[in-house]
């Protein structure tokens, strides 16, 4: 009966994605996803819990929810898990085999197009072009703000592996930010950096680095922004 209402409701899904009306079904769609998470959590399916997971969390990301290839993807590989549950010649240690090989597949690929995020948040957009231009990895998605409660609401609601930010904001400064983003217990192992030329600068919580506004030190973060991102894909 779930595998049943599983195919039909991909099938619905997959018929969206096709006809580019995606934004008008997604709340239904969203809908039907977390019942079928639900019951597959509730029935041991633990590997086509986290494929809807990630098909949830792309939908909730307007910009996830633009590329229709990757979302098509994650179908095949729930409809691949529907098949092999419903192969009755296979024995329970061969099912169970298969079953965390695609499970493993799975989380590999989507370990390797995550994109690694960084926030630049400053008043000025040199910081921010530079990093742009002389940024070599693909997996390195770079965005900008210059407002500080913007830029907390960003990191809070999106997944950022690090901040940048200038110390004079819009609405709170770099200091208030980092110190919010670092005392909420769902942003507080985000990296943060900020530049100010003020050595002698008050934080209420210390960033991982003070930089200045030199291209020199622009290429430090660079590279270490770099280094994390490599060491992010490889976990």
């Amino acid at each position: 009966m779930f595998l049943d209402q599983m195919s039909d409701d991909l099938s619905y899904f997959e018929e969206q994605l096709v006809s580019k009306n995606l934004e008008s079904s997604v709340g239904e769609i969203l809908r039907r996803l977390h019942s079928n998470k639900g019951s597959a959590g509730a029935l041991g399916y633990n590997v086509i819990s986290d494929v809807i997971h990630s098909i949830e969390e792309s939908l909730l990301d307007r910009k996830s929810a633009q590329h229709i290839e990757p979302l098509l993807a994650k179908v095949d590989v729930l409809k691949k898990l529907i098949n092999l549950s419903r192969n009755s010649k296979l024995t329970r240690p061969q099912f169970l085999a298969e079953y965390e090989k695609i499970g493993r597949e799975f989380k590999s690929q989507a370990s390797f197009s995550q994109k690694f995020k960084v926030l630049i948040v400053d008043t000025s957009a040199t910081t921010f072009n530079y990093l742009v231009k002389n940024s070599k990895l693909a997996n390195v998605e770079l965005n900008s703000c210059s407002n500080g409660l913007t830029a907390l609401n960003k990191v809070i609601h999106e997944k950022y592996s690090i901040v940048v930010c200038g110390a004079v904001l819009h609405e709170l400064d770099g200091p208030a930010l980092i110190a919010a983003i670092k005392i909420n217990e769902s942003t507080s192992r985000v990296k943060t950096v900020i530049m100010s030329s003020n050595r002698n600068l008050k934080m209420l919580i210390q960033p991982d680095f003070i930089i200045s506004r030199s291209n020199t030190e622009y290429k430090q973060i660079l590279d270490w922004i770099e280094q994390l991102s490599l060491v992010a894909s490889a976990a």
